[in-house]
């Protein structure tokens, strides 16, 4: 009967430090705070969403990139949700990472990069490739 007991109460605590682990992660969520998307490298939405900030950026810039893979990804609540991916993606022969937000509003169906920028950006790289935010010009 005690071996039970003791089995039971270990029981109890996991699921309580389940519950607390849980709670913690919410109310960083809900008071604006970034978490990190465990799993995102293998996450088909994340690689969905880092493919689509590649697309978007292709249509803004030159030259054009082609997507690699997923390195990170974080997330913050907001009116939607902010995504903060860390991707690789190819320029010719060359692997670059980059970092891009996306706002991801699903209930107006309605995604928007509002940043994407070469992680190693400095000011001797090409200037087609620096970074930029929604809003800015290109010709």
């Amino acid at each position: 009967m005690q071996r039970r007991e003791i089995t039971e109460r270990k029981k109890l605590e996991m699921q309580m430090e389940d519950y607390f682990a849980s709670a913690d992660r919410i109310r960083k969520m809900e008071c604006g705070g970034i978490t990190e998307i465990n799993g995102s490298q293998n996450c088909p939405t994340i690689d969905g969403l880092a493919r689509f900030a590649v697309d978007q950026n292709n249509k803004k810039v030159v030259p054009k990139k082609e997507f690699v893979k997923v390195v990170s990804a974080k997330q913050k609540l907001v009116a939607g949700m902010l995504y903060y991916i860390t991707l690789e993606a190819k320029v010719g022969e060359k692997v670059n990472v980059y970092e891009a937000q996306i706002w991801d509003r699903p209930w107006l169906d309605l995604k928007e990069l509002t940043e994407f920028k070469r992680v190693d950006d400095d000011p001797s790289t090409d200037s087609f490739d620096r970074s930029y935010q929604i809003g800015d010009q290109f010709f």
